[in-house]
């Protein structure tokens, strides 16, 4: 799970704004969470 979330972090880094990294990682902190 943590794997998963911080190569979205990654992702988001490298692809977007200052911003989307904390986005990104709520809500899939979220969406991982639910499926466990």
């Amino acid at each position: 799970k943590e794997i998963l979330i911080n190569e979205m972090i990654e992702l988001a880094k490298r692809y977007s704004d200052d911003g989307s990294p904390k986005l990104l990682n709520g809500i899939m902190h979220k969406i991982v969470n639910n499926i466990s």
